[in-house]
């Protein structure tokens, strides 16, 4: 199964790190990313900034928000009970209670700010709506990682989104660092971790067979004879399916499944 994945770039508010240089205001919504995971056009997750309506009259003032919002079968969900972002290798699975936002939505809030000006031309200035809320879990991260679930095909699969950003100014916006979700279904994945799936040997009088799901045979079985950190990895001659019988000579050698 292909991931569509699509990534914009946020141009909001950004700053110096010195003096805090404030740049253009949001006066459009914005999709930075989207996840489709069964490649169907309609994604189970994005994250997206929104720019809200003018809430004051005798000026332009709009209040701004940054979400990982859910769709279709996606879910959002957290790893304890009273924490939603995981720390890493904390296991995403189905244990992780569902993200529950007001009103029963599923969305996670990634910051906020208001922004104005006082008239067409003017310098614009920004304020930090969040600033009696010393335990929002956003304000001082500059990392941060999510869990998630959706449905394909063949069952329910767990994943993880990491957001990163430069400093933990208030109108720095998280941008997508990495992701990741375990090809089979109903298994679970550390945060911030590739996938562990099963490699099995068997020694058998033709030699040694090494057998894996059958949902992994688009992965690329690779040998390496050192594991190391800048080990050369190559691709295992005459791989066909989720199986192959390969020589259990006297040469030491590592494998491993490389998802393409």
């Amino acid at each position: 199964m292909t991931t569509r994945f699509l990534l914009l770039f946020l141009t909001v508010a950004s700053h110096a790190c010195c003096g805090h240089d404030l740049g253009p205001p949001l006066l459009t919504n914005v999709v930075a990313a989207t996840f489709d995971f069964d490649s169907d056009t309609h994604p189970e997750f994005d994250y997206s900034a929104a720019r809200g309506p003018n809430v004051r009259p005798t000026q332009e003032y709009y209040f701004v928000s940054f979400g990982l919002r859910s769709f279709g079968s996606g879910r959002n969900v957290q790893a304890t009970s009273s924490r939603i972002p995981f720390q890493s290798g904390e296991p995403v699975s189905a244990t992780s209670p569902l993200v529950v936002t007001e009103g029963g939505g599923n969305w996670i809030s990634l910051g906020a700010y208001d922004q104005a000006r006082t008239f067409p031309g003017a310098t614009w200035r920004y304020y930090d709506v969040t600033k009696d809320l010393p335990d929002a879990y956003w304000r001082n991260r500059t990392e941060l990682i999510f869990g998630i679930r959706f449905a394909l095909e063949d069952g329910v699969h767990y994943g993880w989104i990491r957001f990163a950003r430069p400093d933990s100014y208030f109108t720095t916006p998280f941008e997508l660092a990495s992701y990741d979700w375990h090809p089979i279904p109903g298994e679970p994945i550390g945060a911030g971790l590739p996938p562990v799936v099963p490699l099995i040997p068997e020694m058998t009088p033709e030699g040694l067979r090494l057998t894996w799901p059958s949902v992994l045979v688009q992965w690329v079985l690779e040998f390496t004879e050192e594991l190391r950190p800048d080990a050369v990895w190559q691709p295992v001659p005459g791989v066909g399916g989720a199986d192959i019988l390969v020589d259990a000579g006297e040469a030491q050698r590592f494998y491993r499944l490389r998802r393409p």
